[in-house]
């Protein structure tokens, strides 16, 4: 399952409980959004931040996501 997908964090808007493995899910969907939502407060979108974004959260959580990803939750 893709980080992408945002299942985790859908799962605790809908009132579930969460386990330490859900968890580490939630923190990896949260930086997603946050640094893509944080990379479209202006309008023209740089190829230099979607390569600081991946670089990112490879770091932060040894996945990789695609610029599709990135940019797709840009658009959300």
């Amino acid at each position: 399952m893709s980080i992408a997908d945002l299942s985790s964090v859908l799962k605790i808007f809908g009132g579930a409980e969460i386990t330490a493995k859900e968890q580490k899910s939630v923190y990896q969907e949260v930086l997603l959004m946050v640094l893509a939502r944080a990379s479209s407060s202006d309008s023209n979108i740089q190829p230099v931040e979607i390569e600081t974004i991946q670089e990112l959260i490879e770091r932060e959580t040894g996945k990789k996501v695609s610029n599709k990803d990135i940019r797709n939750e840009v658009v959300k």
